[in-house]
């Protein structure tokens, strides 16, 4: 009975549409009809339009009200049967739009449970929804999400959509809608055991969100207090420092101060200018706050790793924490950091020291690189577009110490080898 009323009712539709010649219609006399037409007039136009793709989730302003007015206005006049399928149709074609007018109860409210198992299901591309919601929108589906236990939007979305989905969806999103999505996930919202560690499910869980959101929020993603996790995001780090380079923008001191033996600042050669800067001024903060206690009592082959890539990052050191000064019993109060640096110059190569912009800026730091830096790595900094200045500094710095007192055939080699730079 139900059905054959339905055809019924469309069999109307579709006769006042032929005698309107609805798809003869453009974009402007079809939002007449929508608007003012008879109800079967009404319905015509609007379905109209919809077949010609004429509701754009793109639409923004006045327009968009509009397109939510007209389908809400059809949705309501046809009967449940016929209403059932338009409602498919929106979903499927304009999930942009579906928010106001699929998942919209009559109070206003969200339909969180119908929208979650729609996703789930593939009814509704949840990423293409998103893109089309403001901030405030999306912090409402977060809401409602909750009180029907589907979790924050984040977590429901990195849980029921695909990376690749996700990924082409955080590109296209302004800043503020993004961080409505991503600002409530945290260490928690990953799945753990009951000794509160991460389960292989969890870490896959983490790692997705991570790679698709460009790794700008991965501050929020690990418990900072169990080493084990902070260890296995470094491992995270040291693996995707490919994709780091090229995504990651937010780039913190938090970040640097756990991964920073992990990050490889050549990497981010391609990244903006104002960029690579922050990521060699948290390196500088970083290094900065290691004390010799740091150092003498904790993992050297770790702090060395640090400090090589905060040199490459650009970044330098305060002259009070690295010069040569002593004590009243003649002991180095610098002595861990010299002897660290003093390793890291004698191994770097003409690439790792094409980017340690900071040792001209470092009368000390110059010292060592002079007694301690190849030769043929400082020839090659000098020809270098960023070296030459660090390189000729050295040069003279080598210079300077052949010509003391009691100087070694070694540093006399040394100035000879670089008499032309």
């Amino acid at each position: 009975m139900a059905d054959t009323k339905a055809k019924a009712e469309q069999e109307r539709i579709t006769t006042r549409g032929k005698a309107l010649k609805v798809d003869d219609m453009n974009e402007e006399q079809l939002r007449k009809m929508a608007n003012g037409g008879d109800k079967y007039a009404r319905i015509a136009a609007t379905q109209a339009m919809m077949k010609q793709g004429m509701f754009k989730d793109s639409d923004v302003g006045n327009k968009k009200a509009e397109n939510v007015r007209l389908i809400n206005n059809a949705r309501n006049a046809l009967p449940p049967e016929l209403s059932s399928t338009f409602d498919e149709n929106i979903k499927k074609y304009n999930p942009g739009l579906a928010h106001e007018t699929v998942y919209k109860n009559k109070d206003g409210s969200f339909k969180a449970d119908s929208f979650a198992s729609d996703v789930k299901t593939g009814k509704v591309k949840a990423h293409e929804m998103m893109g089309s919601l403001s901030a405030t929108q999306i912090g409402e589906v977060s809401k409602a999400l909750k009180a029907k236990k589907h979790g924050d939007i984040g977590t429901f979305l990195n849980k029921n959509v695909k990376e690749k989905d996700l990924a082409e969806m955080n590109k296209g999103l302004t800043t503020s809608s993004r961080d409505a999505i991503w600002k409530n996930i945290n260490k928690d919202s990953w799945e753990r055991d009951t000794a509160g560690d991460l389960t292989e499910n969890g870490k896959k869980d983490r790692d997705k969100f991570n790679k698709m959101t460009g790794f700008n929020y991965i501050d929020q993603t690990y418990d900072k207090s169990k080493k084990a996790e902070v260890d296995n995001m470094g491992e995270f780090v040291s693996k995707n420092m490919t994709e780091i380079g090229k995504n990651m923008n937010n780039i913190t001191e938090q970040f640097v101060e756990d991964f920073g033996h992990a990050i490889d600042p050549s990497k981010f050669k391609d990244q903006a200018p104002e960029i690579k800067e922050k990521l060699s001024k948290n390196f500088e903060a970083v290094i900065n706050k290691v004390t010799e206690g740091d150092i003498a009592g904790g993992n050297k082959d770790k702090y060395k790793k640090l400090f090589k890539n905060s040199l490459k990052s650009g970044a330098t050191l305060n002259e009070n924490l690295v010069d040569d000064r002593v004590d009243g019993s003649g002991k180095s109060i610098n002595k861990e950091r010299r002897t660290m640096l003093q390793s890291i110059m004698s191994t770097a190569s003409a690439k790792d020291a094409s980017g340690m912009k900071g040792l001209s800026k470092s009368k000390a730091l110059t010292e060592i690189a002079a007694s301690e830096m190849d030769i043929n790595v400082v020839r090659g900094l000098s020809v270098s577009e960023q070296g030459g200045i660090a390189a000729s500094k050295i040069a003279r710095e080598v210079r300077r110490q052949a010509a003391r007192t009691g100087a070694t055939a070694s540093q006399l080699d040394r100035a000879d080898k670089l008499k032309d730079v």
